[in-house]
């Protein structure tokens, strides 16, 4: 449970996540600059992903579209932030959205080589690097 009054903001990234040294300050500057927002979320996709190029696709297509920005239903649990009062009110909800998420990726990440990426029978070997190192 988050109790520090003075945290004002939570901000989350996956552990195999690469985000820009800005990142943090970005994320600061506009819940400056929009006191109204309660919570923000951004694009993602995968560097190493067996879902990667579908993910790279989907936005590419959404951006011809002109549909980013704006409200949205969901968090992006691998680029999100919240306000702490926003949390504190609504924090189950994204605690169960967000196992379910990761909870229903599991067979994919499985038997996805990330080697030779691609899928195989056997589970692959664990990972070391989020960067492939």
């Amino acid at each position: 449970m988050i109790t520090g009054r003075r945290i004002r903001l939570i901000a989350r990234t996956d552990a195999d996540t690469l985000v820009d040294p800005d990142w943090g300050e970005v994320i600061r500057g506009h819940f400056i600059e929009h006191p109204d927002t309660a919570a923000l979320t951004g694009i993602t996709t995968y560097h190493d992903s067996p879902v990667g190029f579908l993910l790279k696709l989907g936005i590419y297509l959404q951006d011809r579209r002109g549909k980013f920005g704006g409200r949205v239903g969901n968090l992006q649990g691998a680029n999100m932030a919240i306000r702490r009062t926003a949390w504190q009110s609504r924090h189950r909800a994204f605690i169960v959205g967000a196992w379910l998420t990761h909870t229903v990726q599991w067979p994919i990440y499985r038997f996805w080589d990330f080697e030779r990426r691609r899928f195989t029978a056997r589970p692959g070997a664990a990972r070391i690097s989020a960067v492939g190192d």
